[in-house]
């Protein structure tokens, strides 16, 4: 691996965090919305089926987040680390990332994904409800 790499991968880590936050967030409203019930002259209210598929989504935002982030911190500390160690001016060394670099990411990736499938499960659930009265 090249110390330009290291550069790379945390461009590609804050640029994301901020780019999925965003798009997910409204995906997120978008749900909520679409199965809001607004009766005339009442308050809009959303049915208590959907607390739990919501919540998890939510969820799932948060770790989406957190993926990024952490794969932006680990990777701009391990860039950093080795730019000031090596302290040569334009130097690209090829240099070995620890195993453990990524261990955040993969955690909160993997939860991210847990998250969604739980928020899916129970707003499937609730759809069959609706379908089938």
């Amino acid at each position: 691996m090249k110390l330009s790499d290291a550069y790379t991968y945390y461009e590609f880590f804050s640029g994301k965090a901020s780019e999925l936050a965003r798009q997910l967030a409204f995906a997120g409203i978008a749900v909520i919305w679409v199965f809001r019930r607004a009766p005339p002259n009442e308050e809009t209210t959303i049915p208590a089926a959907l607390f739990a598929p919501g919540f998890y989504f939510c969820l799932a935002l948060a770790f989406d987040l957190l993926h990024y982030v952490a794969g932006t911190i680990a990777w701009g500390r391990f860039h950093r680390y080795h730019e000031v160690r090596l302290a040569k001016p334009g130097a690209d060394p090829t240099i070995d990332a620890p195993r453990y670099i990524n261990w955040a990411q993969s955690t909160f990736f993997s939860l991210k994904l847990a998250a969604v499938a739980a928020g899916y499960f129970f707003l499937l659930q609730f759809l069959a409800r609706v379908s089938s009265s």
